[in-house]
């Protein structure tokens, strides 16, 4: 410790501030979330309008992170220099690390500079942004980047909801929503119960369409656990909500979400007029997610029905899509 405090004290007080505001980070960060976590200044929320489970208003852009400026890469550079952190690149990336001791003497040091506050609340926005700003991208193009990316920053993410849980649900739950499909996709359907279920039990009259949406990301990890059950019961649930906010999208979300019973084989009798229904809305809505799962669904059925040539003609109609 006497080591670590004599290199502390040569270095200038902006190194010592930014040495300080790195220890926030739970496995090393990049420079862009070293340059405004550490900043003096809070990290701003942006917004991501979700419309639906799959789908957000691109008519509002989300706002691009800030460049990082040349005397915070200096800085880190010095740190570097004077073996304080260190660096290594990750999937083209450049992350940085701090070693234990010397995380753990800069975290004393942020608490008695009353930093830890401040701190937390930008690390918590910043991987709200984050997660925020790749949710898009885990359908397209850039799905493989975006996975690797979160991947890297998952210990980052879960230390951002776990102080969200106890001093903004609110992000806490726009949190757990961006990682909805992250979570599902790298079978982790545990963790996102419990985080999803931790912040609805702090926000009992939330965002209506938030909350149904959460819900319905609920409903999916129930689905990936096999859990048929709470999976029919959390989809009914919504599509009620859904109908009574007038929200299409939303309604489609939780009526794409039932037909999957169906493509299984489960109720296919009861579900079939609400896929069919599902089917029309999303072709009249334009949401060409759910009219691409309402056709492999009812493709599905189609082939469980003895009836392929059908099933074969819905799988190419989705295709063209």
């Amino acid at each position: 410790t006497a080591t670590i405090d004599w290199s502390y004290q040569l270095l200038s007080p902006d190194e010592q501030r930014l040495l300080c505001g790195l220890a926030v980070f739970t496995g090393g960060c990049t420079l862009e979330a070293a340059n405004l976590v550490t900043s003096n200044s809070p990290v701003p929320l942006g917004e991501l309008p979700r419309i639906a489970m799959y789908l957000y208003d691109p008519a509002i852009p989300m706002e691009p992170f800030p460049e990082v400026p040349l005397d915070l890469i200096e800085r880190m550079e010095s740190l570097v220099a004077k073996n304080l952190i260190y660096s290594e690149e990750r999937a083209g990336t450049m992350r940085f690390q701090m070693y234990a001791t010397i995380r753990e003497y800069a975290a004393q040091r942020a608490a008695e500079n009353v930093m830890q506050g401040s701190l937390a609340e930008n690390h918590c926005t910043y991987f709200l942004r984050l997660a925020e700003q790749l949710w898009p991208t885990l359908r397209g193009r850039e799905a493989i980047h975006s996975y690797q990316q979160l991947d890297h920053e998952l210990d980052n993410l879960r230390q951002a909801l776990a102080w969200a849980l106890e001093n903004a649900p609110a992000l806490g739950l726009r949190i757990a929503l961006a990682l909805g499909e992250y979570w599902d996709t790298r079978g982790m359907p545990d963790e996102q119960i419990q985080w999803t279920e931790g912040v609805l039990k702090k926000l009992p009259t939330g965002d209506p369409v938030a909350t149904a949406i959460a819900r319905m990301e609920l409903a999916r990890a129930a689905f990936r656990r096999s859990d048929l059950e709470r999976f029919a019961v959390l989809t009914r649930e919504v599509t009620v909500t859904a109908e009574e906010l007038g929200n299409t999208y939303l309604t489609l979300d939780a009526l794409m979400r039932r037909s999957k019973l169906a493509a299984y084989g489960i109720g296919v009798e009861n579900i079939i007029p609400l896929m069919q229904e599902g089917l029309a809305m999303s072709k009249r809505s334009g949401y060409t997610i759910a009219t691409i799962e309402f056709l492999h669904n009812l493709a599905a059925v189609a082939n469980f029905g003895g009836r392929p040539a059908e099933a074969v003609a819905l799988c190419d109609e989705s295709l063209e899509l």
